[in-house]
């Protein structure tokens, strides 16, 4: 059993990542590790998956104060770094820094947790031993791969490695009585403004200090580098404060890494449109949002009518095509407050908010199959389509998102049913028929499966010698104690596509109760199947 991706990307990356990598499932099995696993921890794969991960862990206590907490449903989906002790298969005791992240499968659920370990031991001994050995110090930290800057306890740069000369542009020497603020220039990835300087905070509070999320070094030429790790104060043997070290790394492609697999995550590969999985989110923020805001929601599903004929004709590679373009225009229909969704092969769906009327939700389903009916040109190629629409409005139709979704789709479900091309908003009238007619499939099904249609013949008589010259074979179905002719279950059997064998099955028995007759003597003259 393999949880993760199958592509050969994600598993390279996986493969080639510096640290150890655990898959455990919600059971808190393990379901997979990568090399790095077995070259840090010693166990090959097989000695390993299956088990509870609680064997790597140096104190049984440590684990049941922190690695259960992050194996848990309520654990968030990305989480923190967090260090503890962890032990090799040969009994040697280490420590590791830990981070883990939630897996979902594509309907959205958590189906496990993905934790990756790396061997911090050095790091660990390296701030410990610094007030020891300063000239051993110095050798070690030319040659480690993080950067590290030194201060005074007023904040004054000592000291920068090679990595960090590297990262922010100073070289050693002209570093000299500068601020730790003007060396490690620090900003929020997002807002750009500075960020909290971790050495200041460091040796203000007298303790270890993270990185905030989201951070960039930005360097003296100009350059930008994600970055993340934390600042230390450095105390003498009195214990008082006598400067600061701050130990970073570079994290810039492995936090590109982590946004093209959220993006991948949340975001059609073809469109580039939100998925099924960010369409949910959303449309459960939109609802919580108009419940705080006395506002409507409307959630409309939209359907390509007869997509399957584009594809047959054109090619997949052409329908695809299709679709992006299909994508754009409806996406310049909705306004940027909304969201329009790809859920599935040619299926869309639309999230407007604040709206304060159901005609708001009309006026904007009719712009869109105005928009899907203009033609496509592609290629020299010419596709014209229509659509359906099924809309569901907050709260009129459901209090909540998988209620919307339903109602959406048997809105959508009964335009289908009489003739496509056209919108329809949900009514409880429309739940009882389609819900009648759901379980009428379900029930026709079965009757396949288990015999429950026969054959009724009538005589086929010539009106001029007023004599039977054969008979015709008639469809019917018993069905909850009565007989059910044809043309109350013949169209839904073709819509769920199970005409075919429905027919094969007459084929048969017909020819079958004819033989019977003939064996017996009976000339029923011509057998004709209606």
């Amino acid at each position: 059993m393999n949880p993760l991706p199958q592509e050969f990307e994600h598993q390279f990356i996986l493969q080639s990542m510096g640290e150890a990598i655990i898959a455990v499932d919600l059971s808190r099995r393990i379901l997979w590790t990568n090399t790095a696993f077995t070259q840090l921890f010693g166990y090959q794969p097989e000695e390993a998956v299956g088990r509870n991960p609680d064997f790597v862990y140096a104190d049984r206590k440590d684990y049941e104060e922190q690695g259960r907490l992050r194996y848990n449903l309520e654990a968030p989906p990305v989480q923190t770094p967090y260090e503890m002790r962890y032990v090799k298969k040969d009994g040697q005791i280490f420590w590791g820094e830990a981070w883990g992240a939630a897996v979902h499968n594509r309907k959205g659920d958590r189906i496990g947790f993905m934790v990756a370990v790396r061997d911090i031991s050095r790091r660990k001994q390296l701030i410990h031993d610094l007030h020891l050995e300063k000239e051993q110090w110095f050798v070690t930290l030319k040659s480690i791969g993080d950067a590290v800057v030194t201060t005074d306890e007023h904040g004054r740069v000592t000291y920068v490695n090679p990595v960090a000369e590297h990262l922010t542009g100073w070289k050693v020497e002209e570093t000299a009585g500068h601020s730790v603020s003007e060396v490690f220039r620090i900003v929020n990835e997002y807002s750009r403004e500075p960020a909290e300087n971790p050495v200041n905070q460091a040796l203000l509070e007298g303790a270890i200090v993270g990185l905030a999320n989201h951070t960039l070094l930005l360097s003296r030429s100009g350059e930008e580098f994600s970055i993340e790790d934390s600042a230390a104060p450095i105390r003498d043997n009195n214990g008082d404060i006598r400067g600061c070290i701050i130990v970073f790394r570079d994290v810039t492609e492995k936090r590109k890494l982590e946004q093209r697999i959220a993006y991948q995550a949340n975001f059609d590969s073809l469109t580039d449109l939100p998925n099924r999985h960010l369409f949910q989110d959303r449309l459960s923020r939109a609802v919580g949002q108009a419940h705080r805001m006395g506002t409507l929601v409307a959630l409309l599903y939209l359907d390509v009518d007869y997509f399957k004929n584009i594809n047959d004709r054109m090619g997949h590679p052409y329908g695809d095509r299709v679709l992006v373009e299909l994508g754009k225009r409806l996406k310049t229909v909705v306004r940027e407050t909304d969201t329009i969704a790809r859920i599935g092969g040619d299926e869309f769906a639309v999230i407007l908010c604040d709206l304060h009327d159901r005609s708001e939700a009309m006026v904007l389903g009719r712009r869109l199959m105005i928009e899907a009916a203009m033609p496509f040109r592609i290629d020299g190629s010419r596709a014209d389509l229509t659509v359906s629409i099924g809309v569901a409005l907050y709260p009129e139709d459901g209090t909540d998102a998988t209620t919307l979704i339903r109602n959406a789709d048997i809105a959508l479900y009964q335009v289908k049913r009489e003739g496509r091309n056209n919108i329809a908003f949900f009514s409880r009238e429309m739940n009882r028929f389609v819900q009648s007619t759901l379980k009428t499939e379900s029930e026709l099904r079965k009757a396949l499966d288990k015999n429950r249609f026969y054959l009724a013949y009538q005589p086929i008589v010539h009106l001029g010698s007023a004599l039977a010259v054969g008979v015709e074979a008639l469809l019917r179905w018993r069905h909850r104690g009565k007989v059910r002719f044809p043309d109350e279950f013949v169209p839904i059997a073709e819509e769920m596509g199970l005409i075919l064998p429905l027919g094969q099955w007459i084929l048969r028995e017909a020819i079958r109760e004819a033989g019977v007759w003939i064996r017996q003597g009976i000339n029923m003259g011509r057998l004709t199947i209606n």
